[in-house]
């Protein structure tokens, strides 16, 4: 099962790494389970270096060019391939246990 993880970005560069990083290590860390996952940003207009970032972090990047950001999270939910959708903002922290729960939470059919 896959599941697309969203984060819409607007001049995110300075704290994108620190979203982006703990992802991508809870993902790794979690690929036992058997679930794989996407992960996309969308640059909704962003004039930093947001965009460049998340491509060199390995992640998909889609552009809205409209703001507010419930645009950004339907762009970004558009080229999304997955069975199940997780939106996480770009100034957010998430620690590990977000991305171990979420198997557990669509197993459990909730």
């Amino acid at each position: 099962m896959l599941i697309s993880i969203v984060i819409p970005a607007f001049n995110e560069g300075k704290l994108l790494r620190h979203t982006v990083e703990p992802i991508q290590c809870a993902i790794n860390d979690n690929s036992h389970r058997g679930y794989s996952w996407e992960l996309i940003v969308c640059d909704n207009q962003s004039t930093d270096k947001t965009a460049e970032i998340e491509t060199e972090l390995g992640g998909r990047v889609v552009f809205e060019s409209s703001l507010p950001i419930s645009k950004a999270r339907k762009s970004g939910a558009s080229i999304a391939n997955g069975h199940w959708l997780l939106f996480i903002d770009a100034d957010t922290y998430p620690r590990p246990g977000l991305l171990a729960a979420m198997p557990d939470l669509i197993e459990s059919g909730m």
